[in-house]
């Protein structure tokens, strides 16, 4: 579900549809919660750009996988996500241990970006809501023949009844 509050402009429009997009799978969204976004003045212009102090350019990510799911034998995820702050990679809140957003409660480094190939949006869990980011230090994906859900020989068969 999405909920606009206020009307947004074109820009803003496109974005928030590219957004919504990009998060669906096969009818599936990668976060088990709405998204909200809330259009605002000037004075939202501000937030935005404190917001970005959450954000390092400069951080590389952490690997290619769920830097926990990869150490643990039974570890598996569905998606990528990489904390815009310290480059951590843990997996989306559809994974089994929803490994980012723990990082990002346990750290206090509340934006992520997609670590997915061909996904480029940034989500702030304090604000509950998609945000424009910056562009961070390549590699922006896991390689394209990592498969998803992964790693692979870590998968259970009953993996889509297990997400959530």
């Amino acid at each position: 579900m999405v909920a606009v509050i206020a009307t947004p402009d074109r820009e803003t429009s496109e974005f928030m549809a590219e957004a919504v997009r990009d998060v669906t799978l096969s009818g599936r969204s990668c976060w088990s919660l709405g998204i909200i976004f809330a259009i605002e003045d000037t004075k939202g212009n501000s937030e935005m750009r404190k917001g970005m102090r959450e954000v390092n350019p400069a951080s590389k990510p952490s690997g290619d996988g769920c830097v926990e799911c990869l150490a643990s034998p039974k570890g598996w995820l569905f998606h990528l996500r990489r904390c815009a702050k310290c480059g951590h990679i843990g997996c989306c809140d559809s994974s089994p241990s929803q490994h980012a957003s723990k990082h990002a409660a346990t750290t206090g480094h509340p934006i992520i970006a997609s670590f997915e190939p061909g996904e480029d949006w940034f989500y702030d869990y304090e604000k509950r809501g998609m945000i424009k980011g910056v562009e961070l230090l390549p590699p922006h994906s896991h390689p394209d023949d990592q498969p998803s859900p992964g790693p692979a020989g870590k998968v259970p068969a009953n993996w889509e009844s297990l997400l959530h």
